[in-house]
């Protein structure tokens, strides 16, 4: 699905350059265009330890309500099980 591909490319680019992969972070955009059929949480969750150790900033449209809560437009319930660190305002 859609974790895989994005994790295909990111790999791909890691593979095709081993020399700039250590300086290398992958930003996802856009990401609420695939709202109502795909959550973000699902496809963080799909891509962690399958990116090569890049990082992977995922640009949220939604907001912040605790430590580890996200809430996409405040169309959904948060989403409290995130592993990956959230920064933003609270």
């Amino acid at each position: 699905g859609i974790a895989k591909d994005v994790a295909d490319e990111i790999r791909a680019f890691a593979k095709a350059n081993p020399d700039k992969a250590e300086r290398t972070v992958a930003i996802i955009g856009r990401a609420g265009a695939l709202y109502p059929f795909f959550r973000n949480s699902a496809l963080l969750k799909h891509l962690d330890g399958k990116t090569d150790n890049i990082p992977v900033v995922l640009l949220y449209p939604g907001e912040r309500l605790d430590d580890g809560g996200l809430r996409f437009m405040g169309q959904l319930k948060p989403d409290s099980d995130y592993r990956p660190r959230i920064y933003g305002d609270p």
